[in-house]
């Protein structure tokens, strides 16, 4: 049984104990049920139900050699990358769509569109976007981080000047300020505009 696919990468030149991630976008495309301590992902096909597993053993060796890789002393490699990171979004009868932009500067940058298949708010789509920001700047080493948002009751949430009333938007909150902890120096500011409008997915 088989299903095929077409699916567009960013490649990002990073030491990961990831080959490749796939987002709960494509995963709704196929559909398809992700277990990840069963390393084993479900999905629907002419044919009935197929299944991929992964190898366990390879898995476990992976991740072990990945952790081999030491970073250098701060005196040998000299001040960490400042990054930035430009999150925006929308919610309207067209669609829910958001995009990403993570760029250092030592001249990398990485851009990501996203589309969001279930019902949600202007809050929670730059919530969401902000979220991947943050996970996508973990995952390249990032230490030092500014974030920018167009939406300026987000960064009046996380900067504490203003308190949501929401749940769900104050599950949103609790994230980003837990994954803000993970750099050594985080800082998010609101700019007039949005960002990103190029990088918005049609809704089509």
């Amino acid at each position: 049984m088989s299903k095929k696919l077409s699916v567009d990468y960013i490649v990002v030149d990073v030491t990961s104990a990831y080959n490749a991630l796939i987002g709960q976008t494509t995963l709704n495309r196929f559909p398809a049920v992700v277990s990840t301590p069963h390393l084993c992902m479900k999905f629907s096909t002419m044919e009935g139900i197929a299944t991929i597993k992964g190898d366990q053993k390879l898995a476990c060796k992976c991740y072990n050699e990945s952790l081999k890789f030491k970073r250098q002393p701060a005196e040998q490699k000299g001040d960490p990358a400042t990054w930035s990171l430009y999150v925006g979004g929308s919610s309207n009868k067209s669609g829910n769509r958001a995009g990403v932009i993570l760029e250092s500067n030592q001249g990398t940058r990485i851009e990501l569109s996203l589309r969001f298949e279930f019902p949600t708010s202007n809050n929670q789509v730059e919530y969401e976007a902000l979220l991947a920001g943050l996970k996508l700047a973990k995952e390249v080493g990032a230490e030092r981080l500014m974030v920018f948002s167009d939406l300026q009751v987000i960064t009046s949430q996380i900067n504490s000047t203003y308190q949501p009333k929401d749940p769900i938007i104050k599950k949103y909150l609790d994230e980003a300020r837990e994954q803000l902890t993970h750099f050594a120096e985080g800082e998010v500011r609101h700019i007039a505009q949005d960002p990103m409008p190029e990088l918005m997915p049609s809704p089509n």
